[in-house]
């Protein structure tokens, strides 16, 4: 079997559960079968954008442009090296939807991966609706060019069901994996401590909510004042960070971005960790840190998988969380209890063997 996998930025360095996706699916493949990757990926050259909304407005557009008209050509372009290479792909996996309507590559069995239908199912939380609007027509005729869909969540196959009539017989769920440094790292044995940390770490955005971060650890704060809430994460907006740094009232302290070869060593440093998040396609974050022993207070409010929560504590409102995050770190005992029972269940569940197995059963199945 040889598989051609077609993506756009596919790298590992960046802390984001896509990537680690699609970088852990390359990387376990060939281990199995021959493979070609062609990454698509170009910058647009626009300056703090990812902080000015004006500019990210602007890069949005502009990237948008770049999509459409380079990236059907770097495909083909690519594809047309491989043949002269010899290689034939039996197969071709899309791990970016956009790509698929692109692509010039005709007559050869496809499958996509779909994260979440965002730009279609909450566009106006898009910074751009024209965006949006042009996400769910790559969207829309992507899910009717391939021979079957990977989803990542079950959250997101409902949601391609319903906005988008896909058949249910042509999605399978096969879930985002852990890192294998997670599995195999020694679970956190919690010990009596003189300072708890509680940490956060994922992009400083209105959705992730950080501002409910500081308000929850505000309150365990006024329990447990040899407790500090650190906050990891990469800045979206700079007025947004100003606002919420306005909000601690002490020992909130704001880390930065953490590399992608440090986020372990981050996590493992927590005593709790909080993910707030309003909306997730799926939460990685969440998995790995309850894959390490460490325990992870959510939102019932939360738009997140439901496969990925269950890895985690589920808090009512600002109060119950702060009561469970008290109750816990005062209970050493029960810490541990928790801890050992969410990470043997979360490295089970989430493993990298699972993903490649279901993966290659889909591969399979299509080339039959």
């Amino acid at each position: 079997m040889r598989v051609l996998f077609i993506g756009e930025k596919i790298r590992g360095d960046i802390g984001e559960g896509i990537s680690n996706y699609e970088v852990g699916l390359i990387d376990g493949f060939k281990k199995l079968i021959d493979i070609g990757v062609i990454d698509t990926y170009s910058e647009v050259g626009i300056k703090g954008y990812d902080r000015d909304f004006i500019k990210k407005i602007v890069y949005l557009f502009l990237n948008a442009i770049r999509r459409l008209i380079k990236n059907p050509e770097k495909i083909r372009k690519g594809y047309k090296n491989y043949q002269k290479k010899g290689f034939s792909p039996d197969l071709i996996h899309y791990l970016n939807p956009s790509l698929v309507p692109l692509s010039p590559i005709k007559n050869k069995k496809s499958v996509v991966t779909f994260y979440d239908l965002f730009p279609v199912t909450s566009p106006r939380r898009m910074l751009s609706r024209g965006y949006a609007r042009m996400q769910k027509k790559l969207f829309s005729k992507a899910v009717k060019k391939v021979d079957h869909i990977i989803s990542i969540s079950e959250q997101t196959k409902k949601d391609l069901i319903k906005y988008l009539k896909v058949p249910e017989r042509k999605i399978t769920v096969i879930p985002i994996s852990i890192k294998e440094e997670f599995v195999k790292t020694k679970v956190k044995n919690h010990k009596k401590k003189r300072e708890f940390i509680i940490g956060f770490l994922t992009s400083i955005v209105p959705s992730k909510r950080p501002d409910l971060a500081i308000k929850i650890f505000n309150k365990v704060n006024e329990k447990l004042p040899n407790s500090k809430l650190e906050i990891y994460g990469k800045v979206r907006r700079n007025a947004f960070i100003e606002k919420i740094k306005k909000m601690s009232h002490g020992k909130v302290y704001f880390k930065g971005f953490v590399k992608e070869t440090e986020r372990l060593k981050v996590m493992g440093g927590f005593d709790m960790f909080i993910y707030p998040s309003e909306v997730d396609g799926f939460g990685l974050p969440i998995i790995e840190a309850a894959a390490l022993g460490i325990p992870v207070i959510t939102m019932q409010d939360a738009h997140i998988p439901k496969e990925v929560v269950k890895s985690s504590i589920i808090a009512k409102d600002i109060s119950d969380a702060s009561k469970k995050m008290i109750n816990l770190l005062k209970n050493t005992k029960k810490r541990n209890s928790f801890a050992k029972k969410i990470a043997k269940n979360t490295r089970k569940e989430f493993s990298w063997n699972k993903t490649i197995n279901e993966t290659k059963k889909v591969y399979e199945e299509i080339l039959k």
